[in-house]
């Protein structure tokens, strides 16, 4: 169950980072937050797809950064990140990521009954959960698991593969194109 199909009542309060990503109001779930970081050097990876920006190296550990406007499938008119562009350093299903957002509005605090158009983004959006509105102004809530789904780092990560092995080594991972 996520935080938003719990069995809690829909008094409960939960937590959001709101920010921009090219004008458009976004949020997503205070608890995946774990810093906001300032851009920093990125390792990029070769063959990666276009959102994929490279890795950041985190005390050691290497951690993808992706261009969440990108992820979402906004095209940029033009890319111009500086020291000041926000990293989200999130942690969704044990996996930690960084999100490359435009500015951050701040922490706020709503009603799960508040939540709206849960079922429709359910039924037919990928990359969102919901519709928040407060104090007149609407986000849209990310879905992160969406966002990180498993292969969220290779090109074509929705189309079938075809995986040969030999000698229990890779030997060749193919997509199939369909």
């Amino acid at each position: 169950m996520d935080a938003l199909t719990s069995d809690n009542t829909a008094h409960e309060m939960i937590g959001l980072l709101r920010f921009k990503i090219l004008g458009q109001d976004m949020c997503i779930i205070l608890k995946h937050v774990l810093k906001v970081l300032p851009l920093m050097e990125l390792q990029i990876v070769p063959d990666a797809p276009g959102y994929v920006k490279g890795l950041m190296n985190l005390q050691g550990n290497s951690v993808p950064v992706i261009d969440l406007a990108e992820r979402l499938g906004a095209a940029r008119a033009s890319v111009s990140y500086t020291i000041d562009t926000p990293i989200l350093l999130c942690e969704v299903m044990n996996k930690h990521i960084g999100l490359i957002v435009d500015e951050i509005l701040g922490v706020e605090a709503v009603e799960k009954g508040d939540l709206q158009l849960q079922s429709e983004f359910q039924e037919s959006q990928r990359y969102f959960m919901a519709v928040v509105n407060q104090g007149g102004m609407s986000a849209l809530l990310v879905n992160l698991e969406r966002i990180a789904d498993k292969g969220f780092l290779l090109k074509n990560a929705d189309m079938p593969v075809i995986v040969e092995f030999q000698n229990n080594q890779l030997f060749t991972a193919t997509h199939t194109g369909k």
